[in-house]
């Protein structure tokens, strides 16, 4: 990838390039943006030479340090984050291959059966999502009521393959047998292997086969995981599954009944066997001084610490470490949100390249908050954003290169927050401790003065600092989004949020009765990233379709406009203007890629 150059070279020289290199390189490392970098580039031919051989490579791997995709993959990425150039759809299938299981606990295939939304559901289900990517290949698992529903998509060179395959246990009820947490654990030999936890209790890991030849019914139930019948809240995986496939020490944290944090071995559970395979340890997180409090969430924040929220309680985040017994009975870190009332925490979520050291949590007050475990006392917990108008924070979603979604629990919003921004930190962290009640709605402009300014840059040695970045509009870096789609019938909460891997394309958000999936894309960008493209194309075949827009007989423009595809709504944050996005017909020609957002909006 180079550097484009349409300004004319200055007559003079610029005084920049006659500093040393080692300050030169710390100029171009400390710049947020890669256009400050380009604008930098074209002040003089040297400094344009220097940038476009090293300083581009410096920038990527600073602000990716783990990524595993090219240069051009991550800048795009980053810079539609920023130019909302963003395309989405209802992602449901139209027909699947349907499991069916019969009392003896063997499956035979129903090839191309309709599938439509089970009935039974008060209000619609609530989705459960897990999503996995690999070299060329993604899946996607949604609990979807008492059902499973799994997507796969092959990618290659040319073209692209998906499928959906269904499964529903034999006598399952919508409701009492719901879905509440999955998690896709890998492929072995045509099987895709998932965990699976439901409100009756029961935690399986399942084999579910992709391909379609087979005709011989097989048990599709690999194994199950003693929960003593408690409903299961929450799980999830060590990080250790998603950097290293065959390491053996992966665990899964579970949330049991009202109280229980259980840690579970995933080899024990992959080898499979016919008796309920016991938890490694288990842990009570009552909280005796609040009696009505609950564990809601659980989340590693790294190989050897994982975290869990509660409701109602005076400390509602606590952190765990791992012993060679087990969890360890106390938490290694207790924090409070306010210092004397009990409040309530729902998602957790580690940044990137932080270690678990630095964590978002989302709460009932419908705050953000940035906790940092390095430091003691008011620095280490920030209000990072105030979205009490909109409900509590039902999930959370950190992406590389300092963005942060969050999942509000009205309107189906979706908020994008840039942790690089001064406005970012949006209300002072005392008026939040203050509040006499969770849903008060404080509107402090973007402008306020605030008692820490978060700019969660990436320092030279790795660790994340906290200078304010300047010169860079918080309106147009943290958005709004809204996303209804065509198959909701209300306005409801954004429950899950899910991506492929860190440096994905894609992100896959759970609202009531539906999945939306996003992808990082600009529909009339002139150079589009290609592998984008044509994992977007294979994977937009199934969204929910409806008539295209009309087109003159005139127009003979190509159109990149798919069937199905929805046009979001966006507002700045502390704006009430609500914008919406133009088809990708309508969009056609105007302009080049460049301006401060997408010819969408």
């Amino acid at each position: 990838m180079s550097l484009s150059n349409p300004l004319p070279y200055p007559p003079s020289h610029s005084k920049l390039e006659l500093l040393p290199p080692e300050l030169l390189h710390r100029i171009t490392t400390h710049l947020p943006l890669l256009s400050s970098l380009t604008t930098l580039s074209q002040t003089s031919r040297s400094l344009h030479t220097s940038i476009s051989t090293s300083g581009l490579r410096s920038f990527h791997t600073l602000r990716f340090p783990l990524s595993t995709t090219s240069l051009r993959s991550d800048v795009t990425t980053s810079r539609n984050w920023d130019r909302r150039s963003l395309r989405a759809g209802t992602a449901l299938p139209l027909s699947s291959t349907a499991l069916v299981e019969g009392s003896d606990g063997f499956v035979t295939p129903e090839r191309g059966r309709k599938w439509s939304v089970a009935k039974g559901q008060t209000m619609g289900f609530v989705p459960a999502l897990s999503s996995r990517g690999g070299p060329g290949r993604e899946v996607l698992a949604v609990g979807a009521g008492a059902e499973i529903l799994l997507r796969t998509c092959e990618v290659d060179e040319r073209s692209g393959r998906r499928g959906w395959t269904t499964y529903r246990p034999f006598g399952a009820v919508e409701g009492r047998d719901d879905v509440t947490a999955v998690q896709v654990l890998g492929q072995e030999d045509d099987v895709e292997q998932v965990i699976v936890g439901t409100a009756a209790g029961r935690l399986d890991v399942l084999n579910l086969r992709t391909d379609g030849d087979w005709t011989v019914p097989y048990e599709i139930v690999h194994s199950s995981l003693n929960t003593e019948r408690r409903a299961v809240r929450d799980l999830a995986l060590s990080p250790a599954r998603t950097h290293h496939r065959d390491q053996h020490d992966t665990l899964i944290s579970a949330v049991l009944g009202q109280d229980t944090l259980a840690l579970y071995d995933l080899k024990a559970a992959q080898q499979g066997s016919d008796l309920r395979i016991p938890p490694l340890s288990s842990i009570d997180l009552s909280d005796r001084s609040t009696p009505h409090s609950q564990v809601w969430r659980t989340k590693w924040l790294s190989n050897t610490a994982v975290g869990a929220t509660l409701s109602s309680a005076r400390e509602p985040i606590r952190v765990y470490t791992l012993r060679p017994t087990g969890l360890s009975e106390q938490p290694i870190s207790k924090i409070a949100i306010h210092p004397s009332q009990p409040r309530t925490v729902y998602p957790l979520e580690p940044l990137h390249a932080t270690n678990g050291c630095v964590f978002a949590s989302g709460g009932y007050d419908g705050v953000v908050r940035l906790h940092d475990v390095r430091c003691s006392g008011r620095r280490a917990q920030y209000a990072a954003r105030d979205m009490a108008e909109y409900g509590p924070v039902y999930s959370l979603l950190s992406r590389p290169g300092h963005h942060l979604l969050a999942g509000a629990a009205q309107f189906d919003l979706l908020s994008v927050l840039d942790l690089r921004t001064k406005g970012f930190l949006r209300i002072p962290l005392a008026e939040v401790e203050n509040r006499d009640h969770e849903t008060t709605v404080i509107n402090i402009p973007a402008d306020a003065e605030v008692e820490e300014v978060v700019g969660l840059g990436a320092a030279p040695d790795g660790r994340y600092d906290y200078r304010a970045a300047k010169g860079y509009s918080v309106r147009q870096s943290s958005y709004n989004l809204y996303l209804r789609d065509r198959t909701s019938r209300f306005e409801g909460p954004v429950y899950s949020l899910s991506s492929p891997s860190a440096y994905s394309p894609f992100v896959y958000v759970g609202i009531e009765n539906s999945v939306v999936q996003i992808c990082l894309d600009g529909a009339t960008d002139a150079t589009p990233d290609p592998a984008v493209r044509m994992a977007l194309t294979a994977t937009a075949a199934d969204w929910v379709q409806e008539k295209p827009p009309a087109r003159s007989r005139k127009d003979k423009r190509p159109s990149s406009q798919i069937s199905g595809e929805l046009n979001l709504k966006s507002a700045d944050h502390g704006s009430l203007k609500v914008t919406e996005q133009r088809s990708v017909v309508d969009a056609q020609g105007r302009g080049s890629i460049g301006g401060p957002l997408d010819e969408r909006w």
